[in-house]
C-alpha cells in the first residue's frame, strides 16, 4: 500500500506544475517506519504495470487510471498512457 502511495506521489509531482510532495522526506519517513522502500529500486516495471492494469479504475487497455493530487487535499482522476507510466516508473527507480 505504501509503495503504491509513493508511486502516486511521484506521478503527481511529475504531472503538476509544482512539487506537491517532498519525495525524499517521505521516502526516509516510510523507510524509518519499516516499509521496504528499496523494493522500488528493483521493481519490474512491466510486471507492475500488468498488475495495475487489473484495477477497476482502468477504462481501456492503453492506459492506467490514477487518483493524483495537485496539492494536499485536492485530488483528481487521470488516465495515464502505459508508455508514459513506464517512463515515470523508470525515472522513479533512477531517483532512489
Amino acid at each position: 500500500m505504501v509503495l503504491g502511495l509513493y508511486i502516486m506521489m511521484h506521478v503527481s509531482n511529475s504531472n503538476s506544475n509544482v512539487q506537491v510532495f517532498e519525495l525524499s522526506s517521505y521516502y526516509k519517513y516510510f523507510k524509518r517506519l519499516g516499509y521496504p522502500m528499496d523494493t522500488l529500486k528493483h521493481m519490474d516495471v512491466e510486471k507492475l504495470i500488468a498488475l495495475m492494469s487489473k484495477d477497476k479504475k482502468n477504462q481501456d487497455d492503453a492506459s492506467i487510471g490514477f487518483i493524483l493530487m495537485t496539492e494536499i487535499g485536492v485530488c483528481h482522476y487521470q488516465q495515464i498512457a502505459k508508455e508514459h507510466l513506464t517512463q515515470l516508473l523508470e525515472e522513479l527507480k533512477e531517483t532512489l
